[in-house]
């Protein structure tokens, strides 16, 4: 397929709400200009999603507003034992008050501050700075993110309706450094550990499906990290496929997806036809989540394994990948 790849800036929106250039970019070039959303309000959707992952625990964190409510949570996950120890609040109708920012390249700040906790991201051009204090001592959380420069994935999704689109960048964190206490767990990021970022902005469908996977760490000597997806929106002009390599990324095609579709657990093959990207996941543990009230809910199986295969770099080398932790979840959801 052909991609179209955007390297200057450009407006992410025309005059109807439709996206003007699909497409993907190594950084944000689009411009999102909230004034131009031409679908119902209570139909955008904004978040900043992050997920640390500290050996058999992962620290998921998301500060968003999907439509009719936002969200402020912190779940904690021991994925050996099964164990989810979580801080959540919710607000009705937050209509944008939340100001979520408008790039997630530029120095900002999203603070949410309440009597009983207060949760903030703060990005410069040096970090990403996140924290989670609750008044009654039982979650502490500050984390900082070096920001290094790297290449990201960023991609312009448009769907049928021609007011409907999804803005999303994908980034990869190496060095994190900070401390998670949830109750008597506490856990220490010494710069060993990774995070991976999940920026996103737009009006979809109600009813949706995907796919998405991604992970990071060290392999070889080498900084890497991989973003892949499928199943959401047009993706005739792009996919989301990429794989890092020292902060450089590697664009790929559509990918070939062998797993067995009545077990999660089974394995997970990924693959291109040009063989540049062939990882098998085995699988250790199923994150389930289901929510429904009403006709809204939402059904998410987050499967966190092992990847191990081989990657080819754009200059033909090749690079091994053995039992690297990550995940790929399917989601299905009407909200």
């Amino acid at each position: 397929m052909i991609q179209r790849e955007v390297t200057t800036p450009v407006p992410l929106l025309g005059k109807h709400g439709n996206i003007l250039y699909p497409g993907w970019a190594r950084r944000m070039v689009y411009v999102y200009n909230r004034d131009a959303v031409a679908g119902r309000p209570l139909a955008l959707k904004e978040w900043d999603y992050y997920q640390l992952t500290f050996g058999r625990h992962v620290l998921q964190m998301v500060i968003g507003q999907v439509s009719y409510v936002a969200q402020f949570a912190a779940t904690l996950i021991d994925t050996v034992s099964g164990e989810v120890r979580e801080f959540a609040r919710m607000e009705p109708l937050p209509l944008g008050r939340l100001h979520m920012p408008a790039t997630p390249d530029r120095p900002s700040e999203i603070l949410i501050s309440r009597p009983d906790y207060v949760m903030s991201y703060n990005t410069s051009a040096e970090a990403r700075r996140l924290t989670v204090s609750v008044a009654d001592g039982s979650v502490d959380i500050a984390l900082t993110l070096p920001r290094r420069g790297d290449d990201e994935i960023v991609i312009a999704t448009p769907f049928e309706k021609p007011n409907q689109f999804y803005l999303n960048c994908k980034s990869v964190y190496f060095g994190v450094t900070g401390a998670v206490r949830f109750g008597d767990l506490e856990l220490e990021a010494t710069g060993d550990q990774t995070a991976i970022m999940d920026w996103g902005r737009g009006v979809w469908p109600l009813h949706q499906e995907w796919f998405w996977g991604m992970g990071a760490g060290m392999v070889g000597g080498d900084r890497f990290g991989f973003n892949i997806g499928w199943g959401f929106g047009d993706l005739s002009h792009a996919t989301e496929n990429m794989f890092f390599v020292n902060g450089v990324g590697h664009k790929l095609g559509q990918l070939v997806v062998d797993r067995d579709q009545g077990d999660y657990l089974a394995p997970w093959r990924f693959s291109t036809e040009d063989g540049r990207f062939d990882l098998t996941m085995t699988p250790l543990y199923d994150h389930h989540t289901t929510v429904k009230v009403a006709f809204l809910g939402k059904d998410i199986h987050q499967i966190h394994g092992l990847f191990s295969g081989r990657v080819r770099v754009d200059d033909g080398r090749e690079i091994l990948v053995e039992d690297l932790f990550a995940f790929c979840e399917h989601a299905v959801n009407t909200w």
